[in-house]
């Protein structure tokens, strides 16, 4: 469920809305409801780490 759970919130990062709401509810189904939403945040953060190591090397700076 979490692989699943990660997929999507991959998908929904990437532009659909409202998709989300199947993240929470997996993730909720999975770990509980307090553990889930540190877990949905912590996926959060590392995407957009992910996001900024990779698009650091396009930026251009003056």
């Amino acid at each position: 469920m979490a692989f699943t759970a990660a997929f999507v919130m991959g998908i929904s990062k990437a532009g659909i809305k409202g998709i989300t709401i199947i993240v929470v509810a997996l993730m909720a189904l999975a770990f509980g409801s307090k553990k889930s939403t540190g877990l949905i945040l912590t996926m959060l953060v590392v995407g957009d780490i992910f996001a900024i190591i990779y698009y650091d090397k396009q930026a251009k700076r003056k």
